[in-house]
């Protein structure tokens, strides 16, 4: 199979991929293209290719949205909680008094938390943040509020497609510098 053969199967998991992510009608005719050239190649060893990779694909993107699904919580739900978070020292958003994150816990769950800054001195130390954090955090956690209307931003799905369906509204917080080992040396420079 050529450098050519082996494009031409991944262009379909590509359209694929468009399709997923929410823009219908570009992904369909690309997958309807791309998988037209790759039968009138008549490369049998391509063809299979390419439906191993578009089932692959699939069946990860189906998995992932099942685990998403099972750990997603109601809006209405709010279930107190103290979470252990990594933060990466650029995830911090500082808006007035208030601040916005994106957590990761032990088990690779992310999520976004909402706090309050209390003092001058929260605010300097979260600016100054230049290495990951761990992250105790106690509040409330619930799902995220989709569009409430037709043509308003999707907060949930937005998130959702980052891997992220619940928040936090923190009450209480404290960090401390996180060491890099491991794997995770690579996403701390």
């Amino acid at each position: 199979m050529t450098a050519a053969h082996w494009f031409l199967a991944s262009l379909p998991v590509a359209a694929l991929s468009v399709i997923l992510g929410g823009h219908w009608l570009g992904g369909g005719l690309l997958l309807v293209l791309s998988i037209g050239r790759v039968i009138t190649l008549r490369s049998l060893p391509t063809l299979l290719m390419t439906g191993g990779l578009l089932l692959g694909f699939a069946g990860w993107f189906g998995w992932r949205q099942t685990q998403l699904a099972h750990r997603q919580l109601a809006v209405t739900t709010l279930q107190p909680v103290t979470l252990r978070l990594r933060v990466q020292p650029d995830s911090p958003v500082i808006h007035g008094s208030g601040y916005t994150l994106v957590g990761q816990q032990l088990n690779g769950e992310r999520l976004t938390v909402h706090g309050t800054l209390h003092s001058a001195d929260e605010l300097a130390h979260l600016r100054q943040l230049r290495h990951p954090t761990w992250w105790t955090v106690t509040g409330q956690e619930s799902g995220l509020l989709p569009a409430p209307n037709f043509n308003q931003f999707d907060a949930a799905r937005y998130w959702a497609n980052r891997c992220i369906v619940n928040t936090v509204r923190a009450t209480s917080v404290t960090w401390r510098p996180a060491p890099s080992r491991g794997l995770t040396w690579w996403t701390d420079t």
